[in-house]
């Protein structure tokens, strides 16, 4: 399975190699594709080694070079990982907080073009005027969010599938883009890869969103310093832990993290570094 995934500067290259280095025993059928952008950021060396010993391909991806409400916007880097991806077949993008506690395989997502994980907590949008700017059908679906709201569809980017990742890279950039010069839509920053992305499923499919671009929340299973019991984490096939190390110690520091740690010793490192960026 192609697993995308972005390097770009600390902690993101930390946590990029974290999530190849732990998918040596969790996920040992990915095949990831490292994109790192043009601009020649500095790279942690352990990181880089660790995508050359672990056969990782690298491609470069344009700088963002995208501002966003008059901010940098180097989140546009994973929809360019899509854009220039340089292999046909499927694959996901992965945020590069994210790491694999189980195998995932294409059969997962059969008949499915585009799809991802329905967010954790509800924003309000002008999604209304937004179908309608781009001449799109209005969902006829809801989604359920990770905190039981109800919601037009509303998805988290950090993982995303899609059968053509170029192409449907090229769409959600086109999306972005047209959607950054729109002032009356609130919070482009930090969210305009959310907004554009249920538009730009909605033309890649060609037709009203369906439940076909939803996954379950076992892709998507999010580490929030806040919540007191997330023993549940370990039943997902992919844990989103925004670099709270504290909480991936305490969820896999007996299970997950020492099965890595013998055999791929780099794990003690990575998890030192990470921790000097992290949210707990």
């Amino acid at each position: 399975m192609n697993i995308i995934i972005v390097s770009d500067r600390s902690p993101i290259d930390i946590s990029a190699a974290l999530c190849v280095l732990v998918a040596q025993k969790a996920f040992k059928d990915a095949k990831f594709h490292i994109a790192i952008p043009s601009e020649g950021v500095a790279q942690d060396e352990v990181a880089t080694e660790i995508f050359k010993k672990y056969s990782c391909e690298t491609y470069e991806i344009p700088e963002p070079g995208l501002k966003v409400c008059g901010r940098d916007y180097r989140i546009i880097n994973k929809i360019n990982a899509l854009r220039f991806f340089y292999k046909s077949g499927p694959a996901v993008l992965v945020d590069s907080d994210y790491i694999f506690i189980k195998s995932i395989c294409e059969n997962m997502f059969f008949g499915r073009k585009c799809a991802a994980v329905p967010e954790h907590g509800r924003h309000l949008f002008p999604w209304v005027d937004l179908y309608a700017k781009f001449q799109l059908p209005f969902p006829t679906v809801k989604v359920v969010l990770g905190s039981g709201e109800v919601s037009d569809p509303w998805l988290n980017a950090g993982f995303v599938y899609a059968e053509n990742p170029s192409l449907f890279g090229q769409i959600w950039y086109m999306y972005a883009l047209a959607i950054n010069d729109m002032e009356e839509v609130p919070e482009r920053y930090p969210y305009l890869d959310q907004i554009a992305l249920p538009l730009a499923m909605t033309h890649l499919t060609g037709k009203a969103f369906s439940h076909d671009c939803v996954l379950s929340e076992r892709f998507n299973q999010n580490l929030y310093s806040w919540a007191p019991d997330q023993s549940y984490v370990a039943n997902g096939f992919a844990v989103h832990h925004h670099n709270r190390v504290v909480l991936l110690r305490k969820y896999f520091g007996s299970t997950i993290i020492p099965w890595i740690k013998d055999g791929y010793p780099e794990i003690d490192y990575l998890l030192e570094k990470l921790t000097k960026f992290s949210k707990d």
